[in-house]
C-alpha cells in the first residue's frame, strides 16, 4: 500500500458506486470514516488507510485504495485482499446463494463491488478467464444482476469464444442494451 499517494493523480473510476446513504456500519468503522469519498485522491486514500487502521476487514477501503493507484498488479493484490475477506465472511451464503439474497442485503455490497472491480481489473490486465469466472460468480449471487454485470460476462464470453456461456446469458437475461454513463475521473 505504500506509494498510491505519491503516484499521480489520474485514476479512472471504474463501477465503483459512492456516497454515503444506505450503507452498513460493519463496511467501514464510524472512528474511520472521515470522508472516504471526497473529492481528491490524497483524501480518499488517507481515508481508507485510517479505516483499515481501525479495522483490517473494511473491504470497501481495499477498493478505494486499489481504485487509487496506476499499478495493475497493486490494483489486483488490493482486490484480491478485499474478495478473500468478503469469501470468508460471506461463505454460507456464497455456499447457498438460493438461500440468501445477495443484492438486497446492503451489507454484501463492498463484497460485490471488489468482485466485480477485481473482474474489470483482471481483465484489462490480460487475465480474461478469470475475469469472466468472476462475472459468473456475481451473476450466481445476484441472478437479477442489479450491477450490470450481465453486459461484460456476455461480451468477455463471447471475445474468449464460449458461445455456450453467451447462449445461456442471452436466454437468462435476453439480448437488453446497455446505458452508460461518464463519470469524471478524479
Amino acid at each position: 500500500m505504500p506509494g498510491i499517494v505519491e503516484r499521480g493523480e489520474k485514476s479512472p473510476r471504474r463501477s465503483f458506486s459512492g456516497g454515503g446513504q444506505g450503507r452498513d456500519e460493519r463496511e467501514i468503522p464510524r472512528e474511520g470514516r472521515g470522508d472516504l469519498f471526497a473529492d481528491g485522491k490524497a483524501a480518499r486514500v488517507k481515508h481508507a488507510r485510517e479505516a483499515l487502521a481501525i479495522d483490517p476487514e473494511a473491504i470497501d477501503a481495499y477498493v478505494i485504495l486499489a481504485l487509487s493507484t496506476e499499478s495493475l498488479g497493486e490494483q489486483i493484490a488490493l482486490l484480491r485482499e478485499a474478495v478473500r475477506i468478503g469469501k470468508a465472511h460471506w461463505s454460507e451464503a456464497i455456499r447457498r446463494p438460493s438461500q440468501h439474497d445477495f443484492w438486497l442485503d446492503i451489507k454484501t455490497r463492498p463484497f460485490t463491488r471488489a468482485v466485480h472491480n477485481l473482474a474489470l481489473t483482471l481483465w484489462e490486465r490480460g487475465e480474461q478467464d478469470e475475469a469472466a469466472r468472476l462475472a459468473d460468480f456475481l451473476l450466481k449471487l445476484n441472478p437479477n444482476d442489479n450491477q450490470g454485470i450481465r453486459f461484460l460476462a456476455r461480451d468477455w464470453h463471447e471475445a474468449l469464444g464460449n458461445r455456450a456461456a453467451v447462449e445461456r446469458l442471452l436466454k437468462r437475461y435476453g439480448n437488453e442494451t446497455r446505458t452508460f454513463v461518464e463519470t469524471p475521473a478524479s
